[in-house]
């Protein structure tokens, strides 16, 4: 299959997967996450705010002892810069519908000073493989960190590939976390 093929197999699943099943397993995956060890032992962790077919990462930031950064898409570089958010309510709606620090009430954090990184995505394969939306934002970012970072992603089972349609330029997880595993 395609890349564009395998999100339209994932559009599909992820309609069948009722909201009450996805709050339950988002609330798995939270908890798996933050009892990882370099998520606790991690100084500053790079989540994301998700849309509504991901899973929820709200509680990965209430539950969090580090330093929380979020990221702002700069859409005229096709990057991804990070800012410091203390409170959920300095991420106000931005690039693609999900939301994102204000940068007038956030700073900004070098990716240099990230020492974990949580990922989106639309698939996922066991091979660490990942499917995402299309932009390569997370891609071109993935290959500027260290492979040191620790590179999780955050998936509901039903997301699952067994071979994940990749290009060159796609950049794989450590590990991935779902509710099931």
């Amino acid at each position: 299959m395609t890349k564009v093929e395998q999100r339209q197999e994932i559009r599909r699943r992820l309609a069948g997967f009722s909201a009450t099943d996805r709050q339950a397993a988002s609330q798995l995956i939270a908890r798996k996450i933050l009892a990882r060890p370099e998520f606790r032992a991690a100084k500053v962790a790079a989540l994301y705010t998700h849309l509504p077919s991901e899973p929820e990462t709200q509680p990965l930031f209430q539950g969090a002892k580090s330093m929380i950064v979020f990221p702002r898409v700069e859409m005229k570089s096709k990057r991804i810069d990070f800012y410091r958010v203390r409170a959920w309510s300095e991420l106000v709606p931005g690039s693609f519908g999900v939301r994102e620090p204000d940068p007038e009430r956030c700073s900004r954090v070098s990716i240099a000073e990230i020492d974990f990184i949580l990922v989106p995505g639309m698939a996922f394969d066991r091979h660490g493989w990942r499917l995402g939306r299309g932009g390569g934002f997370y891609d071109r970012l993935l290959e500027q960190l260290p492979k040191s970072i620790p590179r999780v992603g955050a998936f509901f089972a039903c997301q699952e590939l067994t071979e994940v349609a990749r290009e060159a330029h796609d950049q794989p997880l450590d590990c991935i976390v779902t509710e099931v595993s």
